[in-house]
């Protein structure tokens, strides 16, 4: 993400003789190589659509597919190699069903290879995309009609061909919080007033290797002009700050509390966090503790839960759409602090 959205942004890139070499190679046979990618599609589609173990399947290219017109209007060499079909197992739990489909292939590997020449199986829902918030479900907790791509292991299976559809990396669906508590919790004007208006940021649990996630968004929060106090119970300093035991020792003003700590210390961490009248506390991805952060809200402070601080700010400040992701931001432009 660091080489996407920051290297390659700031100083370009310039692909390789032999990367070059071996694009220009495989151009020149692509067109050959589609049609054949096409047909075995539509093939493998026709068999499945006939085979009493799936229940339905997604491609264009059948007559069956609400779409079939459209395909041939819009894609008259073929609607492409990528299907989706749901298994539909006689007995017994779906996905077991479906791991023991996978299991079972010979000629499929099960990969997530975007751009392949081989012949590849996925289950998004419990791989690629088992991030992702359920929404858009109905009351039977199933999707019907949806892209099978963002069912939920257990809702008919959904098994894809191919790398399948996704959400364009929609990192507001990557939460485990309800729409109740994303209210509450993830409030988006609080968290863009939070991130335009904080000078210091405290991170709990800073890690001093530059390879774990805590350092490299630390990292950028310093590029982007923030100042980041390190707690660190036995370093002396990360990222060329001093390191303080506790939020308690720290002889500044701290702005944001940023924990990378587990759940069950997080409510020692909002006690320290208001008693040195720190204006919010931010609980990274996966650390959640409601209750802790109810606390932190009734002290009056900002508390912000399975978020991560990196993301929200490129999020907002535009740098993610460098790196193609919907943000569901309608402006690009940076903000100013």
């Amino acid at each position: 993400m660091k080489l996407r959205v920051e290297t390659v942004r700031d100083t370009g890139a310039c692909i390789s003789p032999m990367n070059s070499f071996l694009l220009i190679q495989g151009l020149e046979t692509l067109s050959i190589r589609m049609d054949r990618h096409v047909a075995n599609a539509l093939a493998v589609a026709k068999f499945l659509e006939g085979h009493p173990g799936v229940g339905q399947v997604f491609y264009a290219g059948l007559a069956s597919h609400p779409h079939h017109a459209l395909s041939k209007k819009y894609l008259p060499k073929g609607p492409g190699a990528v299907m989706a079909f749901e298994i539909k197992p006689k007995s017994g739990d779906v996905r077991e069903a479906g791991k023991k489909f996978i299991e079972s292939l010979q000629l499929f590997s099960h990969l997530a290879n975007v751009g392949d020449a081989k012949s590849l199986v996925i289950h998004p829902a419990s791989t690629t995309h088992q991030q992702l918030f359920r929404r858009g479900v109905g009351g039977g907790g199933h999707q019907r009609g949806h892209d099978p791509a963002f069912r939920w292991p257990g809702d008919f299976g959904g098994f894809v061909m191919g790398f399948g559809p996704s959400s364009v990396c929609d990192i507001s669906l990557n939460t485990m919080l309800d729409a109740e508590q994303r209210a509450r919790y993830q409030n988006t004007r609080s968290i863009r007033d939070l991130l335009a208006s904080a000078r210091t940021i405290a991170v709990v649990g800073l890690s001093t290797e530059k390879t774990k996630a805590s350092n490299m968004v630390a990292s950028y929060l310093q590029d982007e002009g923030y100042r980041v106090i390190p707690v660190h119970p036995k370093a002396t300093e990360i990222l060329g700050e001093k390191c303080y035991p506790s939020l308690s020792s720290i002889p500044d003003k701290v702005d944001i509390v940023d924990i990378f700590r587990p759940a069950s210390e997080v409510p020692g961490i909002v006690d320290e966090a208001i008693a040195i009248g720190a204006r919010a506390v931010w609980m990274q991805l996966r650390i959640i503790n409601l209750p802790a952060a109810d606390k932190a809200l009734e002290a009056g402070l900002g508390a912000m839960v399975d978020k991560c601080i990196k993301m929200e700010h490129g999020r907002y400040g535009g740098a993610l759409h460098w790196a193609g992701m919907n943000t569901e931001v309608i402006t690009a432009q940076r903000r100013k602090r």
